[in-house]
């Protein structure tokens, strides 16, 4: 199924999608877009957050594509009360707003008992959990072992984890590679180093940034897909 700027509608509208995160919607269509596209293979996630990504590129992916989640899944506590990012009634609400009620309770609560997200995003993807992996863990820690047909990095955002999570990935030659906040200066510089030191040729969209594999063999996939954005 080849997804077009109508699919893309759908996804801004469609309350299944309206899982918790900050993500643009611009940016989950381009993950659901790629995701489609590409062929069978494991898929890898560095920064899930409380899934959104993740359930996005779940529903699009090729029903046996298996997705690694690589994250520490941690809530900080100050005394009961989460902070600050745990507390999603206050600071993720806004963002979420076709989300029931009765579900931003369930995670909230998920996240309150246990001080940690990871069953709040097993409960956003309880219907993709056969082919979800779930490392718990910082990615500086994580030995990718395996190579992904498709990375989306969104972890860390200093220059020293960004850069460390692309050369874990770059050591593998048919790796498609997706980097979120692109936007951002620290993020930004260690894409660039990376694109030079590996010689691989890369867009930018908007906050996304793709780094192609060695052969350059998803190039036409980006290029249809900046096409579809309406981006150079």
């Amino acid at each position: 199924m080849h997804i077009n700027n109508d699919e893309l509608r759908r996804i801004v509208t469609d309350s299944m999608l309206s899982k918790f995160g900050i993500v643009l919607m611009e940016d989950l269509y381009q993950l659901a877009y790629i995701v489609n596209e590409l062929d069978e293979g494991p898929i890898i996630e560095i920064g899930s957050w409380l899934g959104k990504t993740a359930y996005t590129m779940s529903c699009y992916k090729k029903p046996n594509s298996v997705l690694h989640l690589i994250d520490p899944f941690e809530s900080d506590f100050e005394g009961n009360k989460p902070y600050p990012q745990a507390n999603i009634t206050k600071y993720y609400r806004e963002c979420n707003p076709a989300t029931p009620d009765d579900e931003v309770v369930a995670l909230q609560n998920m996240i309150y008992e246990y001080k940690d997200n990871l069953p709040a995003v097993k409960y956003v993807l309880k219907d993709f959990l056969s082919t979800t992996v779930f490392h718990k863990t910082r990615s500086e820690n994580f030995e990718l072992t395996f190579e992904p047909k498709f990375a989306f990095v969104d972890g860390g955002h200093t220059y020293q984890e960004c850069y460390g999570d692309l050369n874990k990935i770059l050591k593998y030659s048919n790796t498609l590679i997706a980097v979120h906040d692109y936007d951002q200066d620290d993020v930004k510089k260690a894409c660039d180093d990376a694109v030079r030191e590996h010689n691989r040729k890369s867009f930018a969209a908007r906050n996304m940034f793709y780094i192609l594999d060695s052969n350059n063999y998803y190039e036409s996939l980006i290029t249809n897909l900046l096409k579809n954005l309406n981006l150079p």
